[in-house]
């Protein structure tokens, strides 16, 4: 019976040391975007960004934080976001490019005495040699009267599951642990 568990955890060994090696390199952190754009109608009935202007990095972390703050982004040059469908780059800045997968408007519209337009969604980052990770990410622009520039607010955040790797770590404890009692008796 030992010499079986002794197998298995070979096995066990084995495809861990097989899913580190072909493991992805994700990335890992946050990037968040200032800038100007224009709608193609006033901020409570628009459909679309027709223009982004001056997008540039705000704040970073993670695989990003070697983005200098105030580095110019390169965004698309038109976004139809009630559709909710996928835009190819997005963004791009420093070697990474965001592919948007989805969007949903959460709010649009006066809310109190602001023009508020907040959408929500998910997407792909990927660029500088990593894998290209999913994440979500935000769109936020406010103003006080319903006109169709303003500036807005853009965060992606990228964050990785774990493949199986901490199931694959436990499963190897236990099998470790069950050798261990066998050899006690």
């Amino acid at each position: 019976m030992n010499k079986s568990l002794l197998k298995l955890a070979g096995v066990l060994l084995l495809a861990l040391s097989v899913s580190s090696i072909a493991k992805a390199d994700p990335i890992n952190g946050d990037i968040s975007f200032t800038g100007q754009f224009t709608l193609n109608s006033p901020i409570a009935s628009a459909t679309q960004v027709t223009s982004f202007a001056n997008t540039q990095v705000g704040t970073t972390s993670g695989d990003f934080a070697s983005i200098a703050l105030g580095t110019a982004a390169t965004f698309a040059s038109s976004w139809t976001f009630n559709a909710g469908g996928p835009q190819a780059s997005l963004w791009a800045v420093s070697g990474f490019n965001f592919d948007l997968a989805s969007s949903t408007i959460i709010v649009q519209g006066l809310v109190g005495t602001t023009y508020w337009l907040i959408i929500e969604g998910t997407g792909t980052v990927s660029g500088n040699g990593f894998d290209a990770t999913s994440g979500a990410w935000s769109f936020t622009s406010s103003k006080k009267d319903n006109t169709s520039t303003t500036g807005f607010s853009f965060q992606a955040t990228s964050s990785v599951p774990d493949g199986g790797t901490t199931a694959l770590l436990v499963g190897l404890g236990l099998v470790g642990m069950s050798v261990i009692a066998r050899r006690r008796k």
